[in-house]
């Protein structure tokens, strides 16, 4: 019993954890801004694409 009221107690792990999921929020916002961004992007350049062409 008091191995599981130990372990209970013991959040040396949550740290890692908390880190874990705001790196992995962070990322979705960033492939989120990327796919934008590089959609916004291909579309300025697409003009000079066609009259190179």
């Amino acid at each position: 019993m008091r191995v599981l009221i130990r372990f209970w107690r013991d959040d040396s792990g949550s740290t890692i954890t908390e880190y874990a999921l705001i790196g992995g929020f962070i990322s979705v916002g960033l492939i989120a801004a990327f796919n934008s961004i590089g959609a916004k992007v291909n579309s300025m350049f697409l003009p000079i694409d066609n009259g190179l062409n």
